[in-house]
């Protein structure tokens, strides 16, 4: 690419740049499979996605869409004997149908990425 965006340069910002904008939400609906978990313990298992640097405060702002369409409920964690009460998100019958649909999405993603990855080591 040349131009405007300069020598070799990514549109977008380059490879990677834009993995925690398309896989922030179905990892937060994924990390619920496993139960209730307040913000902190969804920054901790986003880790395990490859999206170690998302912050909390964005956490919280996906989170609080995915409940206003539905997809997950949250509550005040009841029993907090330290510091004040945490907000826990569940995962709603909604976000388990959103994050089914969406593996079924990456799994086709999948097999067309490992098809252009076989034919451009066929070439090199």
């Amino acid at each position: 690419m040349h131009g405007r965006h300069g020598r070799g340069r990514w549109r977008g910002g380059g490879p990677g740049t834009g993995r925690a904008g398309h896989m922030l939400e179905p990892a937060l609906l994924c990390s619920l499979l496993e139960g209730p978990a307040h913000g902190y313990a969804l920054v901790e298992k986003l880790g395990d996605f490859g999206l170690e640097t998302v912050s909390l405060r964005r956490v919280y702002r996906a989170m609080q869409r995915m409940e206003e369409m539905g997809w997950v409920s949250s509550d005040w964690e009841p029993d907090r004997t330290q510091g004040p009460p945490r907000r826990v998100y569940a995962l709603a019958p909604d976000g388990e149908q959103v994050l089914a649909e969406w593996i079924a999405y990456l799994e086709e993603s999948k097999e067309g990425i490992d098809r252009l990855l076989e034919a451009y080591k066929r070439s090199s």
